[in-house]
């Protein structure tokens, strides 16, 4: 999504990514909203929790230090699979 990749060009990640914060305009262009949970990424390493449960990436989950770029193309391809195949990747009954 040029969006993100507009973002990350620029050294700012989201790590927020979700269906409703992906709006279209008049002309059916995507815009990004709330950047609440946003960051500048400087190439170091992260290790604060932040996003929905659903839409995070693994590493995130565990607590592990992650890269940020990658956290938003894990959220990305969440968010893909849910319009495509109209559920979350990993529904379960319990989250853990």
């Amino acid at each position: 999504m040029s969006e993100v990749h507009y973002c990350h060009q620029r050294g700012i990640i989201h790590r927020g990514l979700k269906p409703w914060n992906l709006l279209l305009d008049a002309n059916q262009n995507i815009k990004l909203m709330d950047f609440g949970l946003s960051h500048k990424y400087v190439c170091q390493k992260l290790t604060t929790f932040c996003g929905r449960l659903h839409y995070v990436a693994p590493e995130m989950l565990l607590g592990q230090s992650y890269d940020g770029p990658s956290v938003d193309m894990w959220s990305l391809g969440a968010i893909l699979f849910k319009i495509v195949c109209r559920r979350l990747p990993f529904e379960a009954d319990n989250i853990r």
